[in-house]
């Protein structure tokens, strides 16, 4: 790897992050994408292609990390693909739909390039074993985890639930005659649509005594991490929760 050309397509925090990886390895990392974007990678000390067609031409490895936005979508041509070297890889763990339809299998089956290693596809969740990818030599396949750990999923659903509560904090601030049929019903509701491909555990959230209410209970998956955050967010405000337990209630292991 020392030495070899390493392509970014899309220099944004994810770009640059894998930028600093490949430039560890002893890399030359070569940066093409937005103006402001290319400014930014030079002024961290990377190389700018001097165009996309160099670009795609020089880099012996290409990692793609772009949104997925009208100005992106095809964005890398049959063209572009063609012009790779045959013994260079192309990456993408970003969006499949960045890649003109039908192209990189075309070009896959020409030679150029000689490889690729691919996250994300056309069609999600790819359950066709005929499907062209799945069945070339010269493609390492894995099916859209390349973001998918324990860690990462604590981080992402702490900061939905923060952004909930924030967002209702700002709507409707917390009243007493009203928290717990607007606001904690809410955001429970919405962690469970969140949580429910990935997790088994439950508990139960009663309520009670809120004078014309009655008592009620429900079941919700969620982590361990938002139900200290509820406990603790009751806690620090009881005057606004006359009567509101959490009860853990977890019937099968947490998992993934």
């Amino acid at each position: 790897m020392r030495g070899k050309a390493f392509g970014v397509f899309g220099y944004g925090r994810i770009g640059a992050v894998v930028a600093g990886y490949a430039r560890a390895f002893g890399m030359r990392v070569l940066v093409w994408a937005s103006e402001s974007s290319r400014r930014r990678a030079r002024d961290e000390g990377h190389q700018i292609a001097d165009d996309q067609e160099s670009f795609f031409a020089e880099s012996d490895a290409v990692s793609l990390h772009l949104r997925l936005v009208e100005a992106t979508r095809g964005i890398v041509t049959a063209a572009d693909l063609a012009r790779m070297k045959s013994t260079a890889v192309l990456i993408n763990t970003s969006r499949a739909a960045l890649i003109a339809p039908g192209a990189l299998v075309g070009a896959l089956k020409q030679g150029r390039p000689g490889m690729a290693a691919v996250d994300v596809y056309e069609r999600e969740p790819l359950t066709d074993r005929e499907d062209p990818l799945l069945n070339l030599p010269n493609v390492v396949c894995t099916p859209h985890i390349g973001y998918v750990t324990r860690d990462e999923y604590e981080a992402q659903f702490s900061q939905i639930y923060d952004q909930i509560l924030a967002f209702l904090m700002a709507v409707a601030p917390l009243r007493p005659d009203h928290i717990v049929l607007s606001q904690l019903n809410f955001i429970t509701e919405a962690m469970a649509l969140a949580h429910n491909a990935y997790y088994d555990g439950d508990f139960t959230v009663t309520r009670s005594n809120l004078g014309e209410i009655e008592p009620e209970s429900f079941d919700i998956p969620i982590l361990a991490c938002e139900l200290e955050r509820v406990e603790a967010y009751i806690a620090a405000h009881p005057g606004d929760f006359p009567s509101v337990t959490l009860v853990p209630d977890f019937r099968s292991p947490d998992r993934l």
